[in-house]
């Protein structure tokens, strides 16, 4: 996978390759980057990370990679190379977003290595001159980017647009090829987070779903358990009722992300659990042992989930 950081830590790297497995493509800019804010108030006010590195990283006007990048499914070979992402090329050369292939923000930290977020759960609150703020919704998150110039930030906003809009037309071609799915107007699931096992012994778990940038359920915490188990009064069950269009616009279909739950800094990441529409809409209730990916989940952690159409 062609490598566009200089500095990368071990851990950042296996997260990463553990979840995309082909690089196809990407564009980079520079940009300071201050400490990200947490969606968590205190006295009503978002309060930013402590970040030492990144305050002194700004302090020195120091700038940081950002890329947006297109990672394949391992099924093609793909090559590396700089797009323009303008939707005419795409059409004229027929190099569309296909099944599989997912789109990405990542950014260096000023530790050394880097973070990344699939682009459905990014969200642009808002951009002036030089400076775009993003709500990274699955972490809970928002996040300034300070360009170098504006009309750097103006095409990185542009890029974005683009590449939703890529991403509306593969949900498009999902939905005219499947004749099972064209009968469907209305999409109902029943979904229940049973239990998770082999996690961290002191962890406070919970878990978070996410349908694109849309937080649809979050379950309550389970404390201090390496095997945790959610009921009805801690919220195990929700019903997913959405439109076709809605249900099959992203690329991730249902992600599960468990966390472990912290009163002070930001909730660590524990490992993801993804699972596609095609999935969902095939489940027949039945208990499904899923293995977590990324996060600080030991050596064969695993989520359980029943789903099934209501």
């Amino acid at each position: 996978m062609a490598n566009i950081f200089t500095k990368k830590k071990k851990k950042d790297i296996d997260d990463f390759e553990e979840e995309y497995t082909s690089f196809k493509s990407s564009r980079v800019w520079h940009a300071q980057v201050p400490p990200p804010k947490s969606k968590r108030k205190v006295m009503g006010r978002q309060m930013p990370s402590v970040d030492v590195l990144a305050l002194y990283g700004l302090f020195l006007k120091r700038p940081l990679k950002i890329s947006l990048q297109v990672c394949g499914n391992g099924k093609d070979d793909v090559m590396p190379g700089l797009l323009t992402f303008c939707k005419s090329d795409y059409r004229s050369k027929e190099d569309i977003l296909h099944e599989g292939e997912k789109v990405i923000i990542a950014w260096n930290r000023y530790d050394g290595g880097f973070d990344h977020c699939e682009l459905d759960a990014v969200e642009v609150l808002h951009s002036r001159g030089k400076m775009v703020e993003i709500l990274f919704s699955r972490r809970k998150i928002i996040q300034q980017f300070y360009f170098a110039s504006n009309a750097h930030a103006r095409s990185f906003l542009h890029i974005i647009h683009q590449l939703r809009e890529l991403e509306m037309e593969r949900a498009v071609r999902n939905l005219k090829k499947d004749e099972t799915v064209r009968s469907i107007t209305r999409i109902n699931l029943l979904v229940e987070i049973v239990s998770a096992f082999r996690l961290p012994s002191d962890a406070n778990t919970y878990v978070r779903v996410h349908q694109g940038r849309k937080e649809v359920h979050q379950t309550d915490v389970i404390k201090n358990s390496s095997t945790p188990i959610w009921t009805l009064q801690t919220r195990s069950f929700f019903l997913l009722n959405t439109t076709r269009e809605e249900f099959f616009k992203n690329s991730s279909g249902l992600v599960f992300t468990l966390r472990d739950y912290n009163t002070i800094a930001v909730d660590e990441i524990l490992g993801k659990v993804r699972i596609s529409q095609k999935n969902l809409l095939l489940g027949d209730g039945a208990r499904n042992e899923y293995s977590l990916e990324g996060g600080r989940s030991v050596v064969n952690s695993k989520l359980i989930l029943r789903f099934k159409p209501a």
